[in-house]
């Protein structure tokens, strides 16, 4: 592969440069002409042609609208029956159907491309200039206070200052919470698109009363029981929910859809991606996985521990000794060895039935090196500079690769 200028621990800088100049370009002003006199021809003809593409918007908003099983507005509400979020939020059930060639793996039924029509043409959010997705610990997650309060002004900092759209699991737990309440509190209007396991979300048969037409009374939703294992409420400061059905009763489910619909995303847009590690249990490798087979970079935030930091402390070494410059048989062998020096310490904080699927992730993940960023908050010191309106360097930031 070829390698970049100062190896993967300049990828953070080179991503932050492609994020400036991606949120820093603006077209120029169409210059306009006096507008001239029109005949009564070229007034009906004017008619003629807005009406022939407004018939064309509804037919594609009712396609769009009849591979879903259900779409409509949730408004949250408190043990009062009060509503607790300014606006009423928007979702959409997807069918997930298993497909042959993916070897029982879940597709998504609803094609990516008609999701991101989901959200622009009829739910009309404004064109994003970057997309941020972050994931992480879903359900026992333990940061530092310190370390919490940076992310969360970090975060709210980053959207203020851009036009980007953030993506995470949706769920009123973990990280996904974390990020809905620096976002709610950053008094901007930026997207927060929660895309959930529909069999995991608490009372989701109130979302039954959505109506495909979205003119119906929106669901009232509140959250009557603490999250667990077995189902978690979704959290209420998210803007859009899609809920993936994949017709298993897990998590997980959702992950392929995911990373379907965010890189379907940036390339309708043209826009820059990035995966925000932070903390993250054992599934958390299989979304770091995913993502990276669709090409997104990579930014682990090494020091909230969990999956950032085992995946980080997995290439290291690898990115020390320049292993991103091997290719074929020479890469497969020095992974090899990676593998046999890192399976121990794996032992240590997995359990054994999981050992040998995160091990294979994690060398799956190696073959990637070139994607993948490590940051510390605490070095940072503003977590903006992982979805940075300006340079990295400007910050007084540098990345945690090989060189920290």
């Amino acid at each position: 592969m070829p390698a970049p200028e100062s190896g993967p621990s300049n990828t953070g800088g080179t991503l932050f440069r492609q994020f400036t100049e991606s949120l820093l370009w603006r077209p120029l002003p169409l210059t306009r002409q006096p507008s001239q006199v029109k005949t009564t021809s070229e007034l009906q003809k004017r008619k003629l042609r807005k009406q022939g593409a407004q018939a064309g918007r509804d037919f594609r908003r009712n396609a769009i609208l009849a591979t879903l099983n259900n779409c409509g507005e949730v408004q949250f509400k408190n043990n009062y029956g009060n509503a607790r979020a300014r606006e009423n939020a928007k979702f959409a059930l997807l069918p997930v159907v298993a497909s042959q060639e993916s070897a029982g793996e879940p597709q998504t039924e609803t094609q990516a491309e008609d999701i991101c029509a989901l959200l622009d043409e009829i739910w009309e959010l404004p064109p994003p200039s970057a997309l941020l997705s972050v994931t992480g610990s879903a359900q026992d997650m333990s940061l530092e206070p310190q370390l919490e309060k940076i992310f969360q002004e970090g975060l709210a900092a980053a959207s203020r200052a851009t036009d980007a759209w953030v993506v995470s699991g949706g769920m009123d737990a973990g990280v996904m919470a974390l990020v809905g309440k620096a976002l709610a509190g950053s008094n901007n209007k930026t997207p927060c698109i929660g895309i959930a396991p529909w069999r995991k979300v608490t009372h989701r048969e109130v979302f039954e009363k959505g109506h495909l037409t979205g003119h119906s009374n929106p669901v009232s939703y509140f959250k009557r029981k603490p999250n667990s294992h077995n189902s978690s409420a979704l959290d209420v400061n998210h803007t859009h929910f899609l809920l993936v059905d994949d017709e298993r009763e897990q998590y997980g489910g959702e992950i392929s859809t995911r990373a379907s619909v965010e890189a379907s995303i940036a390339k309708r847009y043209t826009i820059p991606t990035v995966l925000l590690v932070v903390q993250g249990g054992p599934g958390t490798f299989s979304t770091v996985e995913a993502s990276m087979k669709m090409s997104t970079r990579v930014l682990l935030v090494r020091d909230t521990r969990g999956c950032a930091k085992v995946i980080s402390d997995y290439v290291e070494p690898l990115i020390e000794s320049k292993a991103w410059q091997l290719q074929g048989k020479d890469l497969e062998d020095r992974l090899k060895e990676r593998d046999e020096e890192f399976r121990e310490h794996l032992q240590d904080l997995y359990q054994p039935e999981q050992v040998e699927k995160i091990a294979q992730q994690l060398h799956d993940i190696g073959t990637r090196l070139d994607y993948i960023s490590i940051f510390s908050i605490k070095s940072l010191g503003e977590v903006r500079a992982c979805m940075p309106d300006h340079d990295a360097h400007s910050l007084g930031a540098s990345p945690s690769g090989a060189a920290a």
